[in-house]
């Protein structure tokens, strides 16, 4: 009878456990329950196909022997699984979808936690073309983009740009006016999501062709006879080109003694009152455009280029090499070189199999002229000028912040023309000084050192006068938001006490009682450090106490030579070539010039985001015209190169000039190549320029 007593008293023994109301035994056993498990990531995922998530689980409270176990639901693939941590894959499926990861804790099935991850297909740009544009034509594209994540942002590829005058914003939506030169210009766009996973990208090689506008045409084509002495008075309309800017002339032959050709715009009127009686006097009437259509031709690797579309004539040959970021990476420390630009005068007729063209290089240099508006304001209706909205813009053309305080702006000698009375041999030694810069009226910011500070990539406007001018002159500017005055103290001046006041502080005062202003008939301009004008070198200039500006204070200086004729020689010098090689031609004949103004060139390409403008020490090669556009500097619309060995050619003027932004559409009219050079004025001389 011992084995059944033995088996009912461990049985007793075993009820007596179970019974007893102790709790530590069961506590040690199986610990406590848990309540939840956390995931990380916490949201939602957003990813492209193909990419992958790496998922955390945590069992909360945390115990020595958590564990979970991972389940799917969807599409993709789970990799990489442990008790806390799992991959998941999306697929490569070319479609979008969602998936579901779920942990399940190992010890308490009914705990449990999930993960929604969305994935779509890689982006793509499914814009295949883009539509070709007229010059001066409104311009409004998409380019289309499918699948990535979240947000796409579209960019150009550095070392390409849209046609000059296009923009495109984020979403890939170009606008503007193409402002030529015509032809086609390639470019890559680059989109990019925002995948939680990692950024993806997708790029497309695009391009737009800019047509050139119709060509102008002249009505009427013939002309009604007049009488001596009586008023004549004939308009003539343009139809087709460019506007709003025409350039009317007498392209051969002569009117009829007592008549001129006055040009307006679209319209130009042939009036007076004939004095000699004349029969089938026979002459040409021309009128150019604003077209803009030099032809490009692309250089081989050993810098050499073969113009071989181009009849025989005179041309201009402009010749750009622009540095990659790898290439400006190698240059020595201090260098801040970002390509070559050269520009070759040539006749196609005569010249040999090769030409060489020595390149200048262009720099970032540092605070430089971007903008300048030396033209008085004419108003033909009331036959009268304005001087006192001029302007000047200033750019910081580097990677630091610029102080602009105590600087100093002025202008200098710029006699243009060999009169009579004061030949260009009596300005000769000032205006081809290699020391400095003849100056008579300039000004000194305000500032004590650190006021006024200009940060990378952004620029001042300098105003003759900051004031509304509209009221009191038709043409005027609204200068109110400038952010500098020249002031002349001498109590003439008006003066807007909301603008900082550059003070005169030259060597005399600017007979209209305004401060610093340009006459149009050939300017100078610069912008230098802090000097002591009592240490200037003086010397007395036709009647007057003028100052050389030294090189050594110079930061940037920029000339110009009006277009206007004269009647005399121009003198070959308005400053020294070391300061400015050769100055702008570009304005000054046009009755509508002076609603123009120049504005420095941009490069093709922007470093850390900023824009840079081209800087070779050559007003004639870096400045462009554009409207009057007071306080809207830094972004110049006119731009030779888009990149590479890449050449423009444009033709010469009847006067031998390079073809401007305006002029270059003379070709439709027979001017390109056919002209020589002016009978006043001698060739430019071969370009021989030091590298530096």
């Amino acid at each position: 009878m011992k084995n059944p007593f033995l088996v009912l008293l461990v049985g007793l023994v075993f009820m007596a456990g179970c019974g007893g109301g102790s709790s530590s035994s069961s506590s040690t056993v199986t610990g406590p329950a848990p309540t939840s498990i956390t995931l990380t990531p916490t949201t939602t995922q957003q990813i492209d196909e193909g990419q992958s998530v790496n998922i955390n689980a945590q069992v909360v409270p945390a115990t020595a022997n958590q564990a979970v176990s991972w389940t799917l639901g969807g599409p993709g693939t789970l990799s990489n699984q442990n008790p806390t941590n799992v991959t998941y894959t999306a697929p490569s499926s070319g479609a979008a979808g969602s998936s579901t990861v779920t942990a399940t804790d190992s010890n308490a099935t009914s705990i449990t936690a999930s993960i929604e991850i969305d994935f779509t297909p890689l982006p793509t740009i499914t814009t295949t073309s883009l539509a070709a544009t007229t010059e001066g034509a409104p311009y409004d594209q998409t380019i289309a983009v499918s699948g990535g994540t979240g947000t796409i942002t579209l960019s150009l590829a550095g070392g390409t740009s849209l046609p000059p005058g296009l923009t495109m914003d984020s979403t890939g939506h170009i606008t503007g006016n193409a402002t030529g030169p015509g032809g086609t210009t390639n470019f890559t766009v680059i989109a990019s999501d925002s995948s939680m996973a990692g950024q993806q990208t997708a790029t497309k090689s695009l391009s737009i062709t800019v047509n050139l506008p119709s060509a102008p045409t002249i009505s009427p084509t013939t002309l009604p006879g007049g009488y001596v002495g009586t008023p004549y008075n004939q308009t003539l309309t343009v139809n087709g080109g460019l506007g709003p800017n025409y350039n009317w002339s007498v392209n051969t032959g002569t009117l009829p003694a007592g008549l001129t050709l006055t040009g307006n715009g679209s319209t130009a009127t042939i009036i007076g009152i004939p004095t000699t009686i004349q029969s089938n006097l026979a002459f040409a009437i021309q009128v150019t455009d604003s077209s803009s259509p030099p032809q490009q031709f692309q250089g081989s690797a050993a810098g050499t280029a073969t113009l071989d579309q181009l009849a025989g004539g005179k041309y201009v040959v402009d010749g750009v090499r622009w540095l990659t970021d790898a290439e400006r990476a190698q240059l020595p420390t201090g260098d801040d070189a970002v390509g070559f630009v050269t520009r070759v005068y040539l006749n196609t007729a005569a010249v040999g199999a090769e030409v060489a063209a020595q390149m200048v290089a262009s720099r970032r240099h540092g605070l430089v002229i971007n903008e300048w508006d030396d033209l008085p304001l004419f108003d033909p209706k009331l036959g009268d000028a304005y001087f006192f909205s001029e302007y000047l813009g200033l750019y910081n053309n580097t990677d630091t912040t610029i102080y602009l305080d105590s600087l100093i702006v002025g202008g200098g000698l710029d006699y243009q023309y060999d009169y009579p009375i004061f030949p260009c041999s009596a300005s000769a030694a000032y205006q081809n000084d290699p020391l400095g810069v003849w100056a008579y009226v300039f000004h000194q910011l305000p500032g004590g050192g650190t006021d006024y500070p200009l940060p990378p990539g952004k620029s001042v406007v300098v105003a003759v006068d900051a004031i509304d001018h509209r009221p009191l002159f038709s043409l005027g500017l609204d200068m109110r938001a400038s952010d500098f005055e020249l002031y002349d103290q001498s109590g003439a001046d008006v003066d807007n006490p909301a603008v900082p006041n550059a003070v005169s502080v030259g060597m005399g005062h600017q007979p209209l009682g305004h401060g610093l202003v340009w006459s149009g008939l050939g300017g100078v301009v610069w912008i230098a450090r802090p000097f002591d004008v009592t240490a200037l070198h003086t010397d007395v200039i036709v009647g007057r106490t003028w100052a050389r500006i030294p090189a050594s204070a110079l930061l940037d200086v920029a000339a110009d030579k009006t277009t206007y004729d004269g009647g005399y020689r121009p003198c070959d010098w308005l400053v020294n070539p070391s300061f400015d090689r050769e100055p702008i031609r570009a304005l000054g004949a046009g009755l509508w010039d002076d609603t123009l103004a120049y504005r420095r060139r941009e490069v093709p390409f922007t470093i850390n985001g900023q824009a840079v403008l081209q800087y070779t020490r050559t007003s004639a090669w870096d400045f462009g015209i554009v409207p009057l556009e007071a306080q809207s500097f830094g972004r110049p619309v006119i731009a030779f190169g888009r990149g590479g060995a890449l050449e423009s050619v444009t033709g010469l003027d009847a006067g031998g000039h390079p073809a401007a932004a305006r002029g270059a559409a003379q070709r439709r009219f027979g001017a390109r190549g056919s002209g020589g050079w002016g009978a006043d004025e001698p060739p430019p001389p071969p370009i021989q320029v030091p590298h530096f």
